[in-house]
């Protein structure tokens, strides 16, 4: 078995989320039906996470599973990129070790909110719109009570096997 991490983006205006949902459609079910297509057997990937509906991703990774190895990137990132919405891009697929995982061994994440105080038509899917004006201080306040926190398991799935990482 040969492993690969997809480097992948996508906006998620039109979707219910990363994962597939039964019966709505999502990210991961595209790029698992574009990934079969391509690569000739059944694609099944683990996304680095999760994403609600209407969520967009600019850097996600996903792994997957093949019997042999891809012959040439190139092509095959054209091919699959033909078959995707255009909404969906995949960038790269890299060689990993067997093991890896892109969820459990991501060592950051980060998120980005965007508040604009003036409405445009070509960015009404990616800013919160806030007429009133915004009070810096009191949200960088709140942000710095968050650093002092080290147990995230409020954010994570009852009975799972989630750890949260102290910082090194």
């Amino acid at each position: 078995m040969h492993r690969y991490f997809a480097s992948l983006a996508y906006d998620g205006t039109a979707y219910y989320g990363w994962q597939i949902q039964p019966n709505d459609v999502s990210i991961q079910q595209f790029i698992n039906e574009v990934f079969t297509m391509v690569f000739r057997e059944k694609i099944e990937t683990t996304g680095c996470g999760r994403t609600d509906k209407g969520v967009h991703a600019s850097q996600f990774y996903a792994h997957f599973d093949l019997t042999s190895e891809i012959e040439n990137v190139e092509k095959s990132l054209f091919q699959i990129n033909s078959l995707l919405p255009r909404d969906i891009r995949v960038y790269d697929l890299i060689s990993v070790a067997s093991d890896a995982h892109a969820r459990f061994d991501g060592i950051q994440r980060s998120y980005s909110y965007y508040i604009k105080r003036k409405p445009s038509p070509f960015n009404n899917n990616y800013f919160w719109f806030n007429r009133q004006a915004v009070n810096v201080d009191a949200m960088n306040e709140a942000c710095n009570l968050c650093l002092s926190h080290l147990d995230f398991s409020c954010f994570a799935k009852r009975g799972g096997n989630q750890v949260t990482k102290e910082k090194v």
